[in-house]
């Protein structure tokens, strides 16, 4: 799949009414990360995209524009395309969520990890995973049940929720 397919198929669902797709080389240290710009207001688009694209091919970062930037010729401007913004939305310092950012960000030698960043999509494997969350036992002092948890939730709202809705049940 190319991506100007990835971006045709992002640009049939509700709310978007351009997208491009690229692959930028700055997002992740070492590696390519693949970046959807939108025009429109998606609603969901990881999650619409999940059910129609191999995980590999779904963006790791969403950038809602106004306009794509265009050339004097009238096609997308890719060079003007911004880089995307990490994470989303901020963490309170002292969280869950802060602290296993700052877990993920160390295993994974990135800068700032996001509270909707996926795990796997910025570099994370079973065998890194495996890793933090023996970190989150040691470190953290919170059990994580199963890895299972941490696949099923693999981002750090996720993932927070999770351990969070695990301690609840276990203290009932």
């Amino acid at each position: 799949m190319e991506l100007g397919e990835v971006a045709a198929v992002l640009a049939e669902q509700p709310g978007v009414t351009e997208a491009v797709v690229v692959a930028r080389h700055d997002v992740t240290p070492g590696e390519k990360v693949l970046v959807a710009y939108v025009v429109g207001t998606p609603s969901d688009p990881r999650a619409a995209l999940a059910s129609r694209l191999p995980r590999h091919m779904i963006p790791a970062a969403f950038v809602v524009l106004p306009e794509l930037p265009l050339t004097r010729a009238g096609k997308v401007d890719r060079a003007a395309l911004p880089a995307p913004a990490r994470g989303g939305s901020t963490m309170d310092d002292g969280s869950i969520e802060a602290r296993l950012a700052a877990l993920w960000a160390d295993t994974l030698a990135v800068e700032h990890v996001g509270r909707h960043d996926d795990f796997f999509d910025i570099g994370g494997n079973s065998l890194l995973a495996a890793d933090v969350l023996e970190r989150v036992r040691r470190e953290l002092s919170v059990e994580v049940p199963a890895a299972r948890l941490f696949f099923e939730n693999p981002t750090v709202a996720g993932l927070a929720e999770a351990i969070h809705e695990e301690g609840s049940r276990t203290c009932d």
